[in-house]
Parts: structure tokens; C-alpha cells; sequence
């Protein structure tokens, strides 16, 4: 049996809601979270010849009570000094 083809996609994410759910192939693993073009990306390595399945992310600001967290992914800071915590909220990642 041959391994299946992974890839490694770039995903923009929000900045403006607390919890965001998104459709994507299947995730093996997050590699980063940064800046890019103003707005933060998540880089990631999926198998790219799979369905998409629902993702849920959850982003905090320093300070916000948090919930609902499984697996912190990265932080970033915004051009106007606000910084995101992002974690995963939900089946995969």
C-alpha cells in the first residue's frame, strides 16, 4: 500500500469572530500560524485529494476568558497592535 499524497496549503483566517468554522481537506498537521499581507495564514500539511471536512478555530484576544480549547496552534500580532490567539475548537487540527 502506497502512502497518500500530501501537500502543504495556506489558509487565511479570520480576524473579526471568536469561534470560525471552515471547510478543508483533511489536516495531518499545522505547521505555522503568521503574518502575511496584513492578515494571518495558517500553513498546514493535508492530504489535498481528500473531502472537505468542517474545522472549527477559536481566536482569543490577550485577556478574553477562554473555552472550548484542544490544541493551541499560534499567536500573531496585527498592524494595529491587537494580538490573536489561535486554537483548534473542534474535530481534526
Amino acid at each position: 500500500m502506497t502512502n497518500p499524497r500530501t501537500a502543504i496549503w495556506k489558509f487565511k483566517l479570520d480576524t473579526n469572530h471568536a469561534e470560525q468554522r471552515y471547510q478543508w481537506p483533511h489536516v495531518v498537521n499545522v505547521l505555522s500560524i503568521a503574518m502575511q499581507d496584513g492578515g494571518p495564514v495558517l500553513w498546514a500539511l493535508v492530504y489535498p485529494d481528500t473531502d472537505s471536512r468542517p474545522y472549527k478555530l477559536l481566536r482569543f484576544l490577550t485577556g478574553d476568558q477562554t473555552y472550548g480549547i484542544n490544541n493551541y496552534l499560534g499567536t500573531v500580532t496585527l498592524p494595529t497592535g491587537n494580538v490573536l490567539h489561535y486554537f483548534s475548537g473542534g474535530p481534526g487540527l
